[in-house]
């Protein structure tokens, strides 16, 4: 058995499944046990590789929003009830992924997912640093 992608290995756990009569059988088989290391080795690299364009990807949104690691932002939306800010600091995950620190937890969270709503905060509230 030679698994070189995801997808190999996405049909190779079906097909093992199938022939044992269920995902958990499987992965308590002695065939899967041999086969994990090469698994979990595919596994990683694509992990790795996702990771490298997601942060790419940040890199070029960041940069086209004018914002970096460290800056202060801000976004808002319209609710039932007006306008609701929202503030906070961009840093990186242990992905190296853009997240924001929000200052006031929100709904229990104490930090988002930064994405191109989240602008340097004098751009976003609009006060053009006044």
């Amino acid at each position: 058995m030679k698994l070189h992608t995801m997808a190999d290995v996405d049909t190779y756990m079906k097909d093992g499944a199938k022939r044992y009569g269920g995902k958990n059988k499987f992965l308590a088989s002695d065939e899967y046990r041999e086969a994990y290391p090469q698994i979990a080795q595919i596994h990683e690299q694509a992990n790795k590789t996702w990771v490298t364009e997601k942060q790419s990807q940040a890199k070029e949104a960041m940069e086209a929003a004018g914002v970096s690691f460290g800056d202060r932002v801000s976004t808002g939306s319209m609710g039932l009830f007006g306008f609701h800010a929202f503030t906070g600091t961009v840093y990186k995950d242990k992905n190296g992924l853009p997240k924001v620190k929000l200052d006031t937890p929100q709904n229990g969270k104490k930090t988002v997912q930064w994405n191109r709503a989240w602008l340097p905060t004098a751009n976003a509230l609009g006060d053009n640093g006044k």
